[in-house]
């Protein structure tokens, strides 16, 4: 009998390049989200105020997602450059990923006040704190993320509190599909769908990641943490 034929081993390298352009992905489809959210204010409220926050809140995003952006794109190229064992430190990450990362997340969090602004007309009051408690939730998954991050628990916590993170974000798009106003504008559930694939698809990548580490002792502590 012959032996079934196995994949390529998958370097670390290779690693980054998928959690990287997957990561890249998310951010792409977030950014075309947050514009549609602001496009839709700007059409619903004849008052002016409404829009100009929403840009400003846009503008301030956009920003933190550049910054993010130039982060995610060295890391491949970086990670083709060294060896194997080098990856499983520190040394190799550019600079500033971990603070370009947590205030991303941060500015998302904070962000999520244009969909609040968006629909808080069509709710009664009893909508309106439901889906306020929804928006709550998913503040408190980011929240949770970075100070994971900060307190650098990601290789034990990580995971979990990203599932946790993607479940409140599906639970977030299923409260806003139910608001006429989004209904209205197909791009704006079409752009939170296409981010929470990419946040799925992300989890696992990073998963993976983790199993490399796994199987090997010595790389455990480290690989598990270059992400961040």
């Amino acid at each position: 009998t012959f032996d079934a034929p196995r994949a390529p081993p998958v370097s670390p390298a290779q690693l980054v390049e998928s959690c990287s352009s997957t990561a890249l992905a998310l951010l792409a489809a977030l950014d075309e989200h947050f514009a549609c959210v602001c496009d839709k204010i700007a059409a619903v409220f004849a008052n002016a105020d409404a829009a100009t926050k929403a840009r400003a809140v846009l503008t301030k995003y956009k920003k933190r997602a550049n910054e993010l952006r130039r982060v995610l794109h060295s890391l491949p190229e970086v990670a083709s450059t060294v060896s194997p064992a080098a990856l499983h430190t520190h040394a190799w990450l550019p600079s500033g990923v971990r603070s370009a990362l947590t205030t991303w997340l941060d500015l998302f969090s904070r962000s999520l006040v244009l969909h609040v602004i968006m629909v808080v007309h069509q709710l009664n009051p009893t909508e309106r704190v439901s889906f306020e408690g929804v928006v709550a939730e998913l503040r408190s998954r980011f929240a949770d993320l970075v100070t994971c991050i900060n307190e650098e628990r990601f290789s034990t916590a990580g995971l979990s509190l990203l599932r946790a993170l993607h479940t409140s974000l599906d639970r977030f798009l299923s409260a806003l599909a139910l608001v006429a106003v989004a209904q209205e504008e197909p791009r704006i559930m079409n752009t939170g769908r296409q981010a929470s694939e990419h946040l799925s698809t992300l989890v696992q990548a990073i998963s993976d990641v983790a199993t490399l580490a796994r199987s090997d002792a010595s790389a455990a502590p480290a690989l598990c943490r270059w992400c961040l």
